[in-house]
């Protein structure tokens, strides 16, 4: 884990969720599988 600023997480979220409604996929995935 770590430590974020008040809403860091929830911006990077919203970016997020808003990628996907666009059809942009993020999947996390692990390093071994890069």
């Amino acid at each position: 884990g770590g430590v974020f600023p008040p809403g860091a997480a929830f911006a990077k979220t919203s970016m997020i969720e808003e990628l996907n409604k666009n059809g942009v996929k993020f999947e996390v995935v692990s390093t071994k599988d890069l």
